[in-house]
């Protein structure tokens, strides 16, 4: 059964703050780790820095995702894996696409909010990281490019065994669940 943040669900809460306990791991030393292991299926990872100007008042990230797409000749501009940190250094979320933002409500009253299309106006990592009264590090995002697919697996499954793995070599991840939607 999918975790949710919505709807008084307290599951991921309760694991944001259990990795919230654990000491942050410096995004150098993860970057490491995650080529290390990897570097048959992704290029070494990029710390993309992000000007202020690229925010976007909803925290939509403008980048250009077609010149990432071209320059590590992926097949497909959503072929990447992202990672997000906080101001003081969490890694708080492991994603793939093309999509990157810096979502965050304002209050916890605005939790469950959704937009007029139904959809919640509010992404799950952004819930967590206001909870534990933290803050996004805007600056830069950790973006893996795929450059390789294992036989018959496609991005979400490199992104579910990067957080899967790096999990296993205990760097907390504040959105725990992230990587694993789906599973």
């Amino acid at each position: 059964m999918w975790n949710t943040v919505h709807n008084g669900s307290t599951t991921r809460f309760r694991r944001a703050e259990e990795q919230a306990k654990i000491l942050p791991v410096d995004v150098d030393e993860i970057t490491e780790v995650i080529y290390k292991e990897f570097s048959e299926f992704i290029a070494k990872p990029i710390k993309y820095k992000i000007t202020e100007s690229q925010i976007e008042t909803n925290g939509v990230v403008t980048i250009d995702y077609k010149c990432l797409k071209d320059k590590y000749r992926l097949a497909d501009e959503r072929d990447i894996v992202w990672m997000k940190f906080t101001k003081d250094n969490y890694l708080g979320v492991v994603a793939d696409s093309n999509d990157i933002n810096f979502d965050i409500p304002n209050d916890r009253n605005m939790y469950d909010e959704k937009r007029e299309n139904g959809l919640w106006k509010y992404n799950s990592s952004g819930i967590l990281i206001h909870y534990l009264g933290k803050e996004w590090d805007s600056s830069f995002v950790l973006i893996c490019p795929i450059i390789k697919f294992p036989e018959e697996k496609n991005r979400h499954f490199i992104e579910k065994s990067i957080g899967d793995f790096l999990i296993e070599k205990n760097i907390p991840i504040l959105d725990y669940y992230s990587h694993k939607i789906g599973n």
